[in-house]
């Protein structure tokens, strides 16, 4: 196994490391050894993440429901920045069927973007009314016809943040290989 090292700009002790990326990353940052820092580099990242001008700011219920959730604040971040998540036509020419039929005004990706909520993009979603729509296609299904754990996570993870916030959202459902919708 090889062995990368180096030695700490201001001391001179020797610092090992588990691969040549970290290596490399600590010779361009030059960075110094955690006796040189006087303090453990820990704590550092720790008050870096209390200070808010540090990260991007995120809403009280955000913060909230992350933690609640156990997800850390930076996954829950990078998932709300600048992604474009992938999406169904067929879903969405199905959901301007719901909005004509019921009235709704559910927003998705071909007509006002899919909404970010508590770091998910739902399909559809009428914020006046407080509906969430999921379209799930067969993959979202194992074979004995149940929901997906991770698909019910989101389902919980949705419902749990807007109680969070005091509200009772209606989520519905619709199973395209069944044919089905499920109010939950």
């Amino acid at each position: 196994m090889r062995e990368y090292k180096r030695n700490c700009p201001k001391c001179d002790k020797v610092l090992s490391y588990s691969n040549g990326e970290h290596r490399r990353s600590a010779n361009k940052k030059n960075s110094i050894c955690q006796e040189c820092k006087g303090i453990n580099a820990s704590i550092i990242q720790r008050e870096k993440w209390k200070d808010l001008k540090y990260r991007k700011k995120m809403t009280d219920c955000q913060l909230r429901v992350s933690v609640r959730l156990g997800k850390r604040e930076k996954m829950v971040r990078k998932v709300m920045e600048n992604r474009k998540p992938a999406y169904n036509p067929v879903a969405c020419k199905f959901i301007d069927l719901l909005n004509g039929a019921y009235g709704w005004k559910l927003k998705h990706a071909m007509a006002g973007a899919e909404e970010n909520i508590a770091g998910y993009y739902v399909d559809g979603y009428d914020k006046e009314r407080g509906i969430i729509f999921e379209y799930d296609e067969p993959y979202h299904y194992y074979a004995n016809g149940e929901l997906k754990d991770k698909d019910k996570k989101r389902q919980d993870d949705l419902v749990e943040y807007f109680r969070l916030k005091g509200v009772s959202p209606l989520f519905i459902r619709y199973d395209e290989k069944r044919n089905r919708m499920v109010i939950i």
